[in-house]
C-alpha cells in the first residue's frame, strides 16, 4: 500500500510518460510551486490531522454523535482544500470566473447569458444553439448560471455561482457517511470513507465543476432505492432526486446498472421471496411514476420536452465521438486509469485488501455490486475517455469499500496512508492541468 502511494507520487512529479494518460487523451504536465502548495493546503492538512486524531482516539466504539462532528470537520476540510487549490496557482479567485466564462471548459454561464426570454427558450432547448458541454446536457446546468444571473447580476454571478459549487460539494463528504451506512452500521468504519472522499483529488483539481455535485446525486440514489425496498415512502423521494438528476447530467441514467446490481445483492443477501420480489417491485413502480409525473408536470407547464432534449444530446455526443475518434479497447484501460487517478490510485489496493480478507456477507456483496457497476460503465463504452471528470459521480462506489478497508488499519498505518493521498493530491495539483490549464 504504502510502496504504491510513494512510488505513484514520486511517478506524478518525474512526469513519467503515461501517467497523465495516453497518447490520445492527456491531462498537460505543468509545473506550479510545490513549496507554494503546501503552504496554502498546510491549514485544511492541520484540520486533517486533528481529525484523524480524534478518530484513532474514538477507536471502534466511536460514538455516533463524535463521528457527525467529525464528519462536519472534515466538510469543512474539503472546502478549505478547494480554497487553498485555488492560491497553488497565482491567479486564485479569478480562476473561479475564468473557468466559469469559459465557452470551453464548462459553456453553462454561456448559454446562460443568451437566455432573453426563459417561456421562450425553455421549450426549444432541444433546438435552441448550444455551447459543446451545454449541447450535451439537459437543460439544468444552464439553468443554474441563469439563477445566478438573476440573483446577483452578471457581475457576481460567475464567482458566485461557480464558489456554490464547491460548497455544495464538500457536502458529499457528509452524504459519503450516509451512503456508507449501507454497508456496515459502525460510525467509525464509515468514517473512512469520509476521510478518503474530503482530499479526493477529483474533487478539489476540478473545482468549480458542477461534475464535483453529481456524486451526492449517485449517492442518493442509490441509498433511496436500498432503502425504499423496507420504507416505501422512500420511493418518492427516490423519484424526485431521479427527476433532479436528469435534469442537470444523463451520466446518472448509467446509475440504473448499480440500481439493478445492488438489488440483485439485496436478493442474495436476504434470499429470494415473493414478498422481496413484490417490495422491489413497488419501490420501483413508484419512483418511475414520480419521476415521470414530474418531468409531465414540467412539459405542461413549460412545453420542455425532456425526450427530444435526450435524444439530441446523444445525437450530438455521437458527432463528438466521430471527432475524438477514441478507440473502444484503449479507453477500455485508460478510462478505468483516470478514474482511478480522480481517487488518488490508493482505493485499488485498498479494496484488493479488503476483498482478500474475506468480509462479512454484506460488505462482500454491496463491494462486488458496487465494483460491477462501474465496470459495466467502462466496457459498454457509454462513457468514453475524460473519465476523471466525467465519472466522478461514480466515485462513491470505490471509496466506500476503499474506507472500510482503511478504517481496518492499525492508527500509525491509517495515518500514513491518509498522508499519502494528501501528496498524491498536492502533486497532482501541481504537475497536472485538470481544468484550463
Amino acid at each position: 500500500m504504502v510502496v504504491v502511494g510513494a512510488l505513484f507520487a514520486l511517478a506524478i512529479l518525474m512526469e513519467l510518460p503515461f501517467v497523465n494518460g495516453p497518447s490520445y487523451w492527456q491531462w498537460p504536465w505543468r509545473t506550479l510551486p510545490f513549496g507554494r502548495a503546501l503552504t496554502f493546503f498546510a491549514a485544511p492538512l492541520v484540520l486533517y490531522g486533528y481529525l484523524i486524531s480524534r478518530w484513532t482516539r474514538g477507536g471502534e466504539a466511536l460514538a455516533p454523535n463524535e463521528a457527525r462532528r467529525i464528519v462536519g470537520g472534515l466538510v469543512l476540510c474539503c472546502m478549505l482544500a478547494q480554497i487553498a487549490s485555488l492560491y497553488v496557482d497565482e491567479r486564485t479567485w479569478t480562476q473561479i470566473e475564468r473557468i466559469v466564462k469559459s465557452r470551453a471548459i464548462t459553456s453553462y454561464y454561456t448559454d446562460a447569458r443568451r437566455i432573453g426570454e426563459l417561456g421562450e427558450w425553455l421549450p426549444k432547448f432541444a433546438t435552441v444553439r448550444l455551447e459543446h458541454h451545454s449541447a450535451t446536457h439537459p437543460p439544468g446546468p444552464v439553468l443554474y448560471y441563469y439563477a445566478w444571473i438573476q440573483l446577483a447580476g452578471r457581475v457576481w454571478a460567475p464567482l458566485m455561482g461557480g464558489a456554490t459549487v464547491g460548497v455544495l460539494a464538500s457536502f458529499g463528504v457528509a452524504v459519503s457517511y450516509l451512503f456508507a451506512g449501507l454497508w456496515t452500521r459502525s460510525p467509525s468504519a464509515r468514517l473512512g470513507t469520509c476521510f478518503l472522499y474530503a482530499l479526493m483529488p477529483g474533487l478539489i483539481v476540478f473545482f468549480p465543476e458542477l461534475d464535483q455535485v453529481y456524486p451526492i446525486g449517485a449517492m442518493l440514489l442509490i441509498w433511496f432505492w436500498v432503502r425504499s425496498f423496507e420504507e416505501r415512502s422512500l420511493a418518492i423521494a427516490l423519484g424526485l432526486t431521479l427527476f433532479a438528476c436528469s435534469f442537470f447530467a444523463y451520466n446518472f441514467l448509467t446509475v440504473g446498472a448499480a440500481m439493478v446490481l445492488f438489488a440483485l445483492a439485496t436478493i442474495r443477501l436476504e434470499g429470494w421471496s415473493r414478498d422481496l420480489g413484490r417490495r422491489i417491485a413497488t419501490a420501483a413502480a413508484i419512483a418511475l411514476a414520480v419521476a415521470l409525473a414530474c418531468h409531465v408536470v414540467l412539459w405542461l407547464t413549460t412545453s420542455f420536452h425532456a425526450i427530444d432534449s435526450l435524444r439530441d444530446a446523444l445525437a450530438t455526443q455521437d458527432r463528438f465521438a466521430a471527432k475524438l475518434a477514441r478507440p473502444y479497447w484503449s479507453c477500455v484501460f485508460w478510462d478505468l486509469y483516470d478514474f482511478l487517478l480522480a481517487n488518488g490510485l490508493l482505493t485499488l489496493p485498498l479494496v484488493t485488501l479488503l476483498l482478500l480478507q474475506r468480509p462479512e456477507p454484506r460488505v462482500r456483496a454491496l463491494t462486488a455490486a458496487a465494483l460491477l457497476a462501474i465496470l459495466v460503465v467502462d466496457f459498454t463504452g457509454l462513457l468514453r475517455c475524460e473519465a476523471a471528470r466525467v465519472w466522478l459521480f461514480l466515485q462513491p462506489l470505490i471509496l466506500v469499500p476503499a474506507g472500510l478497508a482503511l478504517a481496518r488499519f492499525a492508527a500509525p498505518e491509517r495515518a500514513f496512508i491518509l498522508a499519502l493521498q494528501a501528496l498524491i493530491l498536492i502533486a497532482l495539483r501541481c504537475k497536472m492541468a485538470f481544468i484550463g490549464g
